[in-house]
């Protein structure tokens, strides 16, 4: 199957978009908490740190949702 220039036009579009909104996703995470203990606090935030509490329990559920339901981050 070969690809017509009219549907790779439109894959870039998409992959372009997708890298769009992975970017701005990460630049609003990083506003919450550093790149360096994202992993941590998806898995197990540390309960003295708030920031980690407002990143997993508040953050990522709104990312998630939002991703869902089509709003992008």
């Amino acid at each position: 199957m070969t690809l017509t220039p009219k549907r790779t036009g439109a894959m870039l579009i998409v992959v372009g978009l997708l890298s769009a909104l992975l970017f701005i996703m990460a630049i609003n995470l990083r506003h919450a908490l550093p790149a360096a203990i994202w992993w941590q606090a998806m898995t197990n935030p540390e309960p003295d740190d708030l920031r980690q509490l407002l990143f997993h329990f508040s953050l990522l559920p709104r990312l998630t949702l939002s991703l869902l339901v089509g709003a992008g981050g």
